[in-house]
């Protein structure tokens, strides 16, 4: 099947889902126009599951090995977010 690239609007919080199809390739992560986005490239008929993404500060705490980095963004021109997601199936419990 055609892939096609989906984004996605993050908000600054710890931890949020986002529905996307199975097997989506994090491309990449930046700020426009004043919000964080998050794009993704996937497969619109394969079927959808659930991503936890996670967002920390610098010196942040974070749940270390299980995360997968996506992307560092500059927001506001002064702040700066660390952007990671869990693995498939992987739940948030912190």
């Amino acid at each position: 099947m055609p892939q096609v690239v989906w984004k996605f609007q993050l908000f600054i919080g710890d931890m949020q889902v986002l529905v996307m199809p199975r097997h989506a390739k994090f491309l990449h992560v930046a700020e426009q126009h004043g919000k964080i986005q998050l794009w993704v490239q996937a497969d619109p008929e394969e079927e959808r599951c659930q991503r936890v993404i996670l967002i920390h500060g610098t010196g942040h705490p974070n749940i270390g090995e299980l995360e997968q980095y996506i992307g560092t963004v500059f927001a506001n021109g002064f702040l700066v977010w660390h952007v990671y997601a869990l693995p498939e199936g992987v739940r948030y419990g912190g």
